[in-house]
């Protein structure tokens, strides 16, 4: 299963979707968006894993559940 860190698990909460495509998608439209470099390179390292990541692994994991123990 995919690692993700606690900032990645950050924006895909974020950006969550109800698929990992919708989720991909919308992290993709959100690019354009920021001018930080650190989320920049933080949003492309995020898409790379989750474009690793299968549909079922996706729909297995809790990003919800992950988000909030994160920050804890």
């Amino acid at each position: 299963m995919m690692n993700f860190t606690v900032p990645e698990i950050n924006l895909i909460y974020i950006y969550l979707g109800a698929t990992r495509n919708e989720t991909i998608n919308n992290i993709t439209e959100g690019i354009p968006h920021i001018t930080d470099p650190d989320m920049l390179w933080l949003a492309e390292s995020t898409l790379g894993k989750l474009t690793k990541l299968s549909d079922e692994e996706f729909t297995l994991r809790d990003f919800e559940v992950e988000y909030t123990k994160a920050e804890d």
